[in-house]
Parts: structure tokens; sequence; C-alpha cells
């Protein structure tokens, strides 16, 4: 070998040195992450393009891939050329400052020898690691959902503790709860809870409730007149109004502030039971119907006379939903109540449906579960009239 100018020798050494910094390799690589959750069974998603893509249920492995750049032992190429480029940088350097070309020859070989074991280290132990970040949340019934984000190259077991649900703490089951009547009671302290965001989930709760409750309002007033948050004393001011506007597009004409209702004997479509068990049950039904106060109750007799004025025969024969209605505007009732007894098994169900004669709609219906005795049907009525009473 022989460089006989300056010009020569320091292009040499460039590309040498160029030679020897790119001989590496770039690797795509999977690491795992065993993802465990408290509790067990939380399901796992993954962000994608695409979207949330299901990745198993907790204990599960999580692979991700990653990228490396390294010159590692075990690559062929990449060991050739890192041998290669310590090899021809060894020779180009010393070259470029050697004025006598005769002692070339003796540099390369000394600093091949010395850099053939550089490049043999760096082919093993110069690698570098370039870790990826996705996006990834846990989901189990009755617990808040997690969000969270996991580094590949990173831990190897990540362990995530789940929160209840807040509205677990007030009672409430699952969230197909929430938006039930049943549900009042339990969700008017959620309005005091530690955490603005829960206060305003009650409230837009409360706004879309099926129908207003005089303790909900109560709760809202003394929220938009107390709370401490500004933005929870306007959206419960705001409720307010949408549920006053509702209320009022409800409303239905009353005579004395109370509907009149017409209630009919209490049906047996299976006829299960003796008639006079449900002839006592409907007598029951109508007294504790206008106790309650809700309804003012159209006379029984005053039906009856109705029926035989319309040749219709026998009032009790009178359970079709279209001879009630015709009957109920007769009587100038407001609304209707028809009521039966289900049957199934050793099981029984009290079921009632009140009809607005205005629009010839079902204006609010309600059942109870029961057993079939005699006490336990009687015990059932008297639920079904605190459920109708409610409207």
């Amino acid at each position: 070998m022989q460089v006989t100018s300056s010009g020569g020798r320091g292009v040499v050494a460039v590309v040498s040195i160029v030679f020897f910094m790119t001989s590496s390799c770039t690797f795509t690589k999977t690491g795992e992450v065993r993802l465990r959750t408290e509790p067990e069974g939380a399901t796992i998603w993954r962000d994608t393009k695409n979207g949330w893509e299901r990745v198993g249920r907790s204990p599960t492995n999580v692979a991700q891939q990653y990228t490396s750049e390294t010159s590692e032992a075990g690559s062929t190429l990449c060991l050739l050329g890192s041998l290669l480029g310590a090899i021809v940088s060894g020779v180009g350097v010393p070259a470029s400052f050697t004025k006598d070309s005769r002692d070339i020859g003796i540099i390369c070989m000394s600093a091949a020898a010395g850099l053939f074991l550089s490049g043999i280290l760096s082919a093993v132990f110069l690698t570098e690691d370039n870790p990826t970040e996705k996006a990834y949340r846990a989901t189990l019934d009755g617990y808040d959902e997690k969000h969270f984000n996991l580094t590949v190259p990173g831990d190897e077991d990540v362990l995530l503790t789940l929160e209840k649900s807040w509205y677990q703490r007030y009672g409430i089951k699952s969230k197909e709860d929430l938006d039930r009547m049943e549900s009042v009671p339990g969700l008017i302290p959620a309005l005091g809870d530690t955490d603005k965001n829960i206060r305003l989930k009650v409230i837009a709760i409360f706004e879309n409730l099926p129908r207003v409750d005089p303790r909900v309002v109560q709760a809202l007033k003394d929220t938009a007149a107390n709370d401490m948050d500004a933005e929870v004393r306007q959206g419960a001011a705001a409720a307010l109004r949408k549920m006053k506007f509702v209320s009022l597009a409800k409303a239905k004409p009353v005579v004395g502030g109370k509907m009149v209702l017409a209630v009919f004997d209490v049906f047996d479509p299976s006829a299960a039971f003796d008639p006079k068990l449900t002839e006592q049950l409907t007598a029951y039904l109508f007294t504790a119907l206008a106790e309650a106060g809700r309804f003012r109750v159209v006379p029984r007799n005053q039906l009856r006379k109705q029926m035989i004025g319309e040749k219709k025969g026998s009032y009790k024969k009178c359970y079709q939903e279209s001879c009630q209605i015709e009957l109920g505007k007769a009587v100038a009732a407001q609304a209707i109540l028809s009521t039966q007894i289900i049957k199934v098994g050793t099981k029984c169900m009290v079921a009632g449906n009140l009809y607005d004669l205005r629009t010839e709609t079902t204006l609010k219906g309600a059942s109870v579960d029961s057993g079939c005795k005699q006490e336990q049907l009687l015990e059932a009525m008297g639920r079904l009239v605190e459920k109708l009473s409610a409207l």
C-alpha cells in the first residue's frame, strides 16, 4: 500500500472513519411485560390506529415491539462490518499523518492489531435500544376505568390497583342502576362528595330521571345554594330549570288538584285463583289508592251503572283495554288503572298500568314480585299502590 500525497492520505482517513462509524445494524425486537391487576380479571385494551384492541384478561403477558441499534456478535453481517471498519480506519488514520509512505505498512500492522480488538468489543457491547411507549386501559365492572402507558423495554412486571367505581360507595351496584328511581336515596348523599366531578355526574343523572322526585328537587336546591364550587352550583340550577320545564310539559289536567282515576277489577288471566280472592284484592286496591291521596278514585258502583247503561253486560268482564278506555271516558276519568296477577309456577307478580285517556297511551307501569299466598298478594298490592302513587 502506498499513499504519496497528504491530500490522498486525508481522503483515506475520512473515508475510513466514516466506514468504521457506520458499521452497525438496526433490529426490531419484541419485549414482554407481565401485567397484573388488583383485583384480577380486568380486561386489558391497547390503543391502536384502528381504535382500542382487546389484549386479554389480567394477569396476562403484553407483547410490544421496539427497535435496537446494535453491532452484536450474533449478527455475522454487523460483526464483519465492524471488523472491516476497524482495520480500514486503523490503516487510514495513521496514514494521513505519515510523511514517509514507507512507514505506512508498519503503522497499518500495529493499528490493525489494536483496532481489531476494539472492533470485536464494539461488535459485542455497543448496543442502543429505542424504547417504545403505548397507551393501554384496564376495565372491570364495578371499578373505575384505568388508563396507563407501558414502555418496552422497561419494567417486566407491572401491577395496577383498580379503584371501586364511585357509585358503589353509595350503595349502587351497577352503572345500569344509576338512572332508576330506586337509586335516588343512595345518590342524594353523593351531592356532598368531595370530588367535584362526582357531584356533577350526580346532577346529570338527576336531570335525566324518568320523573321529578321532590327529594331530588330539594337536594338540587341545597346544592345550587350552598355548594362551594361555582360550576356545581350552576349545574344544579340548570338541572332545576330543566326539571321544571319537563314537569310542566308532562302536567295533566286534574280535578281538585288530583287526577281522576277509574280502577278496574284485578284480572286473573290464568284463572288460578278463587274469584272471591280477586274481588277482595280489588276492594283493597280501591281503598289503598284513595287513602294514598294521589288520585281521586271513581266509585265502583258508578262504573257498574255506566256498564249497565251502555248494555255491555257484567262490569267484571271489562278487561280489554278498548273497553276500559271507553268506560273511563264515560265516567269523566282522566286515567284508568288496569291490574292483573301473573302466575308462573310457584311465583306470582302483580302488575299495574296507568293509561292516560287524553292521549290513550301508558302513563306509568309498575310491577311487584310476590309469592302466591293470599297474604303475600295482599302485601304486593300495597307495594304496587306505593309505586303508582309516586307518579
